[in-house]
């Protein structure tokens, strides 16, 4: 089996598991997208997919975590100071 057939196979299968986990179309190619990123750690060059995935994670979870922020324990909808 080439690295191609390899690749897209472990992607279609991540895909199958996350979508079945999840039942979210997109954040099943997210999880599949994840996994081939891992794989595909051996080049030495930067990736620009990896680069690109990365940076999307990250600002999800500063959306997520803004979001998190924005009610506190008494629902007023202010954000806690720390």
């Amino acid at each position: 089996m080439d690295r191609v057939e390899y690749l897209t196979r472990t992607y279609l299968k991540a895909y199958k598991i996350a979508f079945e986990e999840t039942r979210n179309p997109q954040l099943a190619v997210q999880a599949a997208t994840g996994v081939l990123l891992v794989l595909k750690t051996d080049n030495v060059e930067p990736n620009p997919m990896t680069m690109l995935f990365s940076a999307m994670m990250q600002q999800n979870q500063k959306k997520d975590q803004k979001k998190k922020g924005e009610k506190n324990d008494d629902g007023q909808g202010k954000t806690e100071e720390v």
